[in-house]
């Protein structure tokens, strides 16, 4: 309540009315002497001249409360702790001091009631219920009721005095502030105070209620209570939470999706039934393939001997009767391994253990036998179809275990520091974090921002505009740093050189001189195109790389050639670009290294970095599998079993953007720059695609067709000319049809869940997991509202497909996955990927020349063999 808004009455006033109700002649004396004696002298008035125990002076008393007026209704309602400078000065005995305090509090309670002071203010922090999502009960098969009905249940069944009154102060005191209700002042509490607090009770949304005793933290931490006190009220709120889910009132942690609703549970890894799991025998033949394949073969011969040895007859099959078993004791106790099931053999090291003893083996001797075992034993562990098993409890039957790292095995740790990427960020760039003391001169700067300009102007794509940019430091760099140019005179021209290319025949004195002097500078000028020439070719040998990187660097000092003699480019003097020396010769430069490059195998070949279009949609289906793992198993410390968590809602968000991600890769190849900037209702849009024209959902609810139509509703990809990175090569029935359209297939991927379900999880949901979001950027950074750039999309994207299929798959290569996959549909598949049917035949259909060759040698195959069958049946009488 403001002050503003309170009875204008003075402290004085108040103060006499509050008098007026006290029937008690001593309570009446005790707190006027708490008024007048210590409160008003510790704030300015004047000071009692009567000593303790005698009474003050009529004209003292006057005094004070004409004093009283004076005084700010705050400083009123501070009274109790403002007496305390005054009590202090006096060296008033403790229980003076409690007296006091206690009636001056009762003063301004008794004031606060009535309305005339303000209520103090608040200490619980705001906010603490604004991370709780509201309305996830709503679609849960749950007993209807309200927090005050189920409160008031509850009650019923505790029996214990001492258990009633923890749990109602924790209600009343601590968890109805928390969530917005009226803080109780009193101890204990007036009844009018618990009445205020069990109706907002009434109105406090149940997923508040089963947070309770997270919720009520907070508070107690404001408030100061005592931790003996704070796990008391945690533990009676616990014990309510736990009655209350075991009635069917709030539902159990585990059951309920981050995103709303109830949770479906994941099918489980290992496609089998319980009553045909895998025995000890299949995983053995498996993991003798895997040694095999990973070049350790020489390890199944020992393996195979410790088996037969020590772990067949620990689990009661027979021993070899020699000290080298014969092939049919080999069999046999292979074969004894399909009696041993997967969970007995969890514990195969120490059921061998008395195998040792009683054979003697030396303990020196036993290392080797534990290590294969347990090798074996690991490998099963990390084994599954679509995600990580580990079997050990027979209770506990195939959870999914150790959800945050591949095949369930801890990754590794890096070793300190970083490498810098070769290309990306060389340590030659100017301004590299390795090179603290560069910078850009002021001239400097104003050169690449005017060629940025200049670049824009013609048509060229702001990405690409930066990626020059990077380029033109990283050349800029090596000459400071290789060809030793300062800083200070860096500049454009240090890379290609401004030489005077038009005479005028007025400025000169006569003819002869024109002709002479436009003659040196010719010469000047080819001979310092020479010179640059000789500079570029050394800059190239350095940083090295394939010829058509090179020639992509070479492309770059053409666009600044061209922008140092922009204003000569084009005119009645210059009128071609290679009637410039230096861009003549760069030119030459840039079709010897194409010509080169077709003749060079690249740096990293497509099949280093690509799989099967087959394994890549399992990969797809592995990660939505990850991103539907709510709840993952953990292993006990020092105890067998598991616990199950809920996986944090972040984790199990960007789980969802990872599985988008390679979901819309593989449905619809295009290029990188279509989805990191894919923006909702720009290029990305929700609707129907007519003949004529898109409608919106927006469109459909106002022309009021939404609950007909809304089954055909479907998700688009629209690019006009400037979201196309070939926008002016753009085709004209595109253009003419309002741009590139392609529709995102609704995959459909169980009986009750397609892709659009995610796609809208993801929107509704997941992309404000991490906190609020300030753009219309379909995807977002993994721990950050930041959009994405080509640099981040690429790494996510190769980031799945190494987790999944070990193989990092850039962007780039999984379109020509999808050509060659689908060679028979060129023409349409040309479209999608956004280039020319010859693009697509010579660029993107990476199949084996084999493959491509296979259908036309089958072909003259067929026709022999057809004509020679014709020559079978005619029966030759002569060679003729």
């Amino acid at each position: 309540m403001l002050l503003s808004n309170l009875p204008s009455l003075t402290s004085d006033k108040i103060c006499l009315e509050y008098l007026a109700t006290l029937d008690k002649k001593q309570t009446f004396n005790d707190t006027r002497n708490a008024l007048i004696r210590y409160f008003i002298p510790s704030i300015g008035g004047d000071k009692i001249s009567a000593t303790k125990h005698i009474r003050a002076t009529e004209q003292e008393v006057e005094a004070a409360f004409e004093f009283l007026k004076t005084v700010p209704l705050q400083q009123l309602a501070d009274s109790p702790d403002w007496a305390l400078i005054t009590l202090e000065e006096r060296d008033v005995s403790v229980t003076q001091i409690t007296r006091i305090k206690h009636h001056l509090k009762n003063l301004v309670n008794w004031a606060r009631v009535q309305g005339y002071l303000p209520f103090p203010r608040s200490p619980i922090p705001p906010g603490i219920c604004d991370d709780i999502k509201v309305g996830v009960f709503a679609e849960l098969n749950l007993r209807p009721a309200t927090a005050l009905l189920i409160f008031e249940q509850y009650q019923k069944t505790v029996l214990d005095l001492d258990a009633q009154s923890t749990i109602n102060n924790a209600i009343v005191r601590y968890f109805v502030p928390a969530t917005g209700g009226p803080i109780p002042f009193h101890k204990p509490a007036l009844s009018s105070e618990v009445k205020a607090a069990l109706k907002h009770l009434e109105t406090i949304p149940l997923e508040y209620l089963n947070e309770a005793p997270n919720i009520v933290t907070p508070v107690l931490d404001a408030l100061n209570i005592l931790q003996t006190q704070q796990t008391r009220i945690r533990s009676a709120l616990r014990d309510f939470i736990n009655w209350a889910r075991k009635e069917k009132y709030l539902p159990h942690p585990l059951s309920i999706a981050p995103w709303g609703g109830e949770l479906t549970p994941t099918p489980l890894p290992m496609g089998v039934a319980d009553d045909k799991l895998p025995t000890a025998l299949d995983f053995y033949n498996s993991y003798c393939d895997y040694l095999q394949k990973n070049d350790k073969a020489g390890e199944i011969p020992s393996l195979q001997s410790i088996i037969i040895r020590y772990l067949v007859s620990s689990y009661g099959g027979a021993s070899p009767s020699g000290k080298r078993a014969t092939p049919a004791e080999i069999e046999a106790g292979i074969n004894y391994l399909k009696n041993i099931s997967i969970e007995q053999l969890q514990n195969a090291i120490k059921f061998i253990e008395p195998q040792f003893e009683l054979l003697g083996v030396k303990e020196s001797n036993r290392y080797t036998p534990r290590s294969r075992i347990k090798a074996w034993i690991d490998w099963i562990n990390s084994q599954s179809d679509f995600g990580n098993v580990n079997i050990n409890s027979p209770q506990q039957k195939k959870p999914i275990f150790n959800t945050f790292y591949t095949n369930g095995i801890r990754p590794p740790k890096q070793k300190p520091g970083m490498k810098l990427h070769e290309n990306r960020s060389p340590v030659h760039r100017l301004c590299a974090k390795v090179f603290p003391d560069d910078y850009i001169n002021k001239s400097l700067e104003k050169e690449i921002n005017n060629y940025k300009a200049w670049r824009l102007s013609n048509d060229v794509r702001k990405g690409a505009i930066d990626n020059e940019e990077e380029q033109i430091l990283q050349a800029l760099g090596w000459l400071h740093r290789y060809e030793g140019v300062p800083l200070e005179q860096l500049s454009l021209e240090c890379l290609i050189s401004f030489c005077q290319l038009v005479f005028r025949a007025k400025d000169y004195p006569d003819f002869h001189s024109y002709l002479y002097e436009k003659e040196k500078g010719m010469q000047a000028t080819r001979d310092q195109a020479k010179a640059d020439i000789e500079r570029i070719r050394r800059y190239l040998v350095f940083v090295g790389g394939h010829p058509d990187s090179q020639k992509k660097r070479v492309s770059l000092l053409i666009a600044v050639s061209k922008f140092i003699y922009r204003d000569l480019i084009g005119s009645d003097d210059i009128p071609n670009e290679r009637d410039i020396p230096v861009i003549r010769r760069l030119l030459e430069i840039q079709v010897t290294l194409g010509k080169k490059a077709k003749s060079v195998t690249q740096t990293v070949s497509y099949h280093e970095t690509s799989v099967s279009w087959q394994e890549a949609i399992a990969a797809m289906e592995k990660q939505r599998r990850r991103a539907e793992q709510v709840i993952i198993y953990i292993k006990k410390d020092n105890l067998k079993g598991y616990e199950e968590k809920h996986r944090p809602n972040t984790a199990v968000a960007n789980e969802l953007q990872k599985f988008l991600s390679i979901a819309f890769c593989l449905l619809v190849p295009s290029r990188s720059r279509t989805f990191y900037d894919l923006r909702i209702n720009e290029t990305w849009k929700e609707g129907i695609l007519t003949e004529n024209k898109f409608l919106s959902v927006a469109d459909l609810k106002e022309q009021g067709v939404w609950e007909q139509v809304k089954a055909q509703v479907a998700f688009y990809i629209h690019h006009h000319a400037d979201d196309y990175k070939t926008g002016k090569a753009m085709a004209p029935v595109l253009m003419n049809n309002g741009g590139w359209w392609v529709e995102v297939p609704n995959l459909r991927f169980t009986p009750h869940q397609c892709l659009y379900d995610y796609v809208r999880r993801w929107l509704e949901w997941g992309r404000y997991a991490e906190g609020p979001v300030g753009h219309n950027f379909f995807f977002r950074h993994a721990f950050s509202p930041r959009p994405l750039d080509a640099g981040a999309w690429g790494e996510r994207i190769r980031r799945i497909f190494a987790h999944w299929t070990g193989v990092r798959v850039p962007p780039r290569t999984i379109r020509k996955m999808f050509s060659s996959a689908f060679p028979d549909h060129k023409e349409s598949a040309a479209l999608l990927l956004q280039h020319s049917e010859q693009i697509h035949d010579t660029d993107y259909d990476m199949r084996h020349s084999v493959e491509k060759m296979q259908p036309v040698i089958a072909a003259n195959q067929q026709l022999i063999q057809d004509v020679l069958e014709k020559w079978t049946e005619i029966n030759l009488e002569s060679p003729e």
